[in-house]
């Protein structure tokens, strides 16, 4: 069975942690390629880590407040559980879209005016994310609580800048 492990910065790595090969990727939730290569991947890369020859690494690179709500619900199950929902949560994208666009302007900028440690949670409550991560063993109070989570937030948008400078 695949072993999931949190590296000292707080990530979570499928497999062996002392693999010759380590992948990392960098993705986003509101991401269409990303979401493809996660349907067309997730096997084959479930597959070679199982070998115990490859670990793999999938690091959140937030793009919008969608995204970062999304991470955080991903995120907030823990290691066990966070590379299965976010295969969920790319396999949800389409519907996500489309009750996102049913928002409208003007609901979507009232929602990004709350405070931001109910902003998140408002948000991801108007596309139907609280309810999905719900359906997958997530409680509601869980959810929010994580939602909530303004550092949780603030270091996942410092690990985009992270990933820019570095690798430009």
């Amino acid at each position: 069975s695949t072993t999931f492990n949190t590296t000292p910065e707080g990530q979570f790595v499928m497999g062996n942690p002392n693999a010759k090969v380590k992948l990392v990727e960098y993705g986003s939730y509101t991401c269409s390629h990303c979401r493809d290569f996660s349907a067309e991947a997730s096997e084959e890369i479930r597959q070679m880590v199982d070998t115990g020859k490859m670990s793999y690494e999938y690091r959140n690179y937030v793009r919008d407040p969608i995204d970062i709500s999304t991470a955080l619900l991903a995120r907030c199950g823990g290691k066990d559980i966070y590379y299965p929902l976010s295969e969920q949560f790319f396999t949800n994208q389409n519907a996500m879209f489309e009750k996102a666009q049913a928002l409208g302007d003007a609901r979507y900028q009232a929602l990004m005016s709350a405070p931001p440690a109910q902003r998140f949670g408002q948000l991801a409550a108007a596309v139907g994310l609280i309810d999905f991560a719900k359906q997958r063993g997530i409680s509601e109070d869980q959810a929010k609580q994580c939602l909530a989570d303004t550092a949780a937030a603030e270091k996942l948008a410092k690990g985009v800048e992270a990933a820019n400078q570095q690798y430009k």
